[in-house]
């Protein structure tokens, strides 16, 4: 979503990237253009325009099918079927985003993807398997020194073991969570 600012804040994002995607189609920078497209798919995305979303992916993807862009791109269909609430769709999006960004090193980007990987696996009650990914994006957030996202992904894998009747593992990573929130002043 695109915060505080409302709907003004979608039309100069819009109008920025359309002027943007002008001027790197001018000088055939193939590679800013898909950037630009993708981006634009979230603006769309952000402003409830599923549709012209999917056209700017189909474009970012058509302007250079490169790891960085198409990571981007399944990520951006991975949060549509998610709002959809076609969880299935969205758990096999936010996968392959993860698997693609972590192959090109894209480290916040597969962070991303796998958090939203693992949420979507445990809200589509394949409860095993989300603690697996969450278990991996905790480490990963924080290696990457990322607080905020470590604790979301301990809430979620403390509700994950929980279901599983794990009940010391579930504490371990409230009693986590609730660290992180202190320090976070959340």
């Amino acid at each position: 979503e695109l915060g505080r600012g409302g709907m003004g804040v979608v039309y100069r994002a819009r109008d920025r990237a359309k002027d943007s995607l002008k001027m790197y189609g001018g000088l055939e920078d193939k590679l800013k253009v898909a950037e630009v497209q993708n981006h634009l798919a979230m603006v769309e995305f952000s402003d409830g325009n599923v549709n012209a979303s999917l056209d700017h992916i189909r474009l970012a993807i058509e302007s250079a099918n490169v790891p960085a862009v198409q990571a981007n791109a399944e990520f951006i269909k991975g949060l549509i079927h998610r709002r959809g609430k076609k969880l299935p769709e969205a758990t096999e999006c936010f996968k392959k985003a993860n698997e693609v960004a972590g192959q090109a090193g894209l480290a916040a980007l597969a962070l991303e993807a796998g958090f939203y990987f693992g949420e979507t696996l445990l809200l589509n009650q394949r409860v095993s398997e989300a603690a697996d990914a969450l278990v991996r994006v905790a480490q990963i957030a924080q290696s990457l020194q990322n607080q905020v996202r470590e604790r979301a992904a301990t809430a979620l894998l403390a509700q994950a073991h929980g279901r599983l009747r794990n009940f010391e593992a579930a504490l371990q990573m409230a009693n986590r969570t609730l660290q992180l929130s202190q320090e976070l002043k959340f």
